[in-house]
């Protein structure tokens, strides 16, 4: 068996006997086909997912990459472990990856268009199978509803479900649909063999039509794609709320910061102060790991020195020239771990770069809509998906998510949602004087 989807062929393979299919409700199957239609239609497709697949006790998670484009093109790509595995199909040959070696043939006519019909309504390893030139038998679809809508994030979304049938395997999928952008947010398969249940979740981090793809893309597994083409436009909204706080003579910034590493979970305050004459604050404050004992974090730089003080002591040091312009450069785009590193005293010699700015459908935060611009960060093997939500009116900044993955599947998730972006306001000097230590506390040199 093959070892990077045992897993997921096992969960072909339950078995439950067919009760008496429900009524359907046409609009709840013609959402969804409206969502396949804008599949089926679009010159090119991209979409970034991650699989969870669980097997009774037996999990298996993996990074999803799937593109399609117009002459017959497609490319499926699983990650995760340490294997990676896929296929590509360039128009004309169909090339196939398997984590013991791989094989070349002549792809079919339709090959791309039956695997946009297949996308949404079959499991994973269905797909899979089919890119392997391996297809399963067709299914049946009936009992399509619509569950209560749920919220995803910040978007309203509704609830489709629906029952596939094949031979004697019985499947109820869940989908979760943005109506308004015809877009699948997420999608749950659920079986049951006896007492064993298999739940295959995929998470749709981002869906893409008719974006630029080059066709080297579909030449190789991996494919050769170039970095993806920013829209100037979602950059240039960037740059006007960093250009706002570069000019202010002082800016205050309040968030809250969320994060999430497998099952552990934190959140710290989080407070930022500039002025004029090189000075910063950065102050945190939280749970330990332990979610019990109180950690607090501050770097203050009065102009001349800046102090750090954590659980652990304290260490002075002479103040850079621009510090203070540096906080304010990494406030917006950057993640919040590059402006601690650096008020830290550990920034990385090479600064992160940022590619691919785009915008994503418009959002509504409490009462107030917000562009939301995607963006990869970038240094070295680090790679990070970033996502902004921003006042375009006020050039305020709402909330940020930083997405980091480790061979292909994701491993921690921040989300900061601001309280407060003011600029010009007054912020007494006494802010920036150097917390009060004492001289035992002082940290060894390094």
């Amino acid at each position: 068996m093959r070892p990077l989807i045992a897993l997921i062929i096992c969960a072909s393979l339950s078995r439950a006997e067919d009760p008496a299919p429900l009524k359907s409700d046409p609009a709840a199957e013609q959402l969804l086909q409206s969502v396949e239609a804008k599949l089926q239609n679009a010159k090119t497709v991209s979409i970034r997912a991650s699989l969870a697949v669980r097997l009774g006790q037996y999990p298996v998670n993996r990074a999803v990459e799937i593109d399609f484009k117009e002459g017959n093109r497609a490319r499926l790509l699983l990650t995760g472990g340490n294997a990676v595995e896929g296929a590509a199909c360039d128009g004309k040959e169909l090339r196939v990856k398997l984590a013991g070696g791989g094989s070349t043939a002549a792809a079919a006519a339709d090959f791309a268009e039956k695997a946009r019909e297949k996308l949404l309504r079959v499991p994973m390893n269905d797909l899979w199978g089919y890119f392997q030139a391996s297809p399963k038998a067709a299914s049946g679809y009936s009992e399509f509803a619509f569950l209560p809508d749920e919220k995803i994030g910040d978007r309203a979304v509704r609830v489709v479900t629906f029952v596939a049938t094949r031979e004697t395997t019985r499947s109820v999928y869940r989908m979760w649909i943005d109506e308004t952008s015809l877009e699948v947010l997420k999608r749950e398969m659920v079986e049951k063999f006896g007492d064993v249940e298999t739940r295959e979740v995929l998470t749709f981090a981002s869906t893409k039509w008719d974006a630029d793809l080059p066709d080297s893309t579909f030449d190789s597994v991996e494919g050769k794609a170039a970095p993806a083409k920013s829209d100037p436009a979602a950059e240039d909204l960037v740059k006007k709320v960093e250009a706002k706080i570069a000019s202010a003579k002082t800016v205050s910034i309040r968030l809250t910061m969320e994060v999430a590493a497998g099952d552990e979970k934190q959140a710290f305050e989080v407070a930022i102060d500039v002025k004029e004459g090189n000075r910063a604050r950065l102050a945190v404050d939280g749970k330990g790991p332990d979610g019990k004992s109180a950690y607090s974090l501050r770097s203050v730089c009065d102009g001349k020195t800046v102090r750090r003080t954590d659980p652990d002591g304290y260490e002075d040091e002479e103040a850079e020239a621009g510090l203070a312009a540096k906080v304010l450069e990494l406030a917006v785009r950057a993640p919040l771990k590059e402006l601690s590193k650096m008020m830290g005293g550990s920034a990385s010699k090479s600064p992160m770069e940022y590619s691919g700015f785009a915008f994503a459908p418009d959002e509504k935060l409490g009462e107030r809509t917000a562009r939301v611009v995607t963006y990869a960060a970038s240094r070295g093997s680090v790679r990070l998906a970033m996502k902004l939500w921003i006042d375009a009116e006020k050039l305020a900044l709402l909330k940020r998510e930083t997405v980091e993955t480790k061979k292909g599947v994701e491993s921690a998730r921040v989300t900061d949602t601001f309280s407060a972006m003011t600029c010009d306001g007054e912020i007494a000097d006494d802010v920036f004087a150097l917390p009060e230590v004492k001289e035992g506390e002082k940290k060894e040199e390094k």
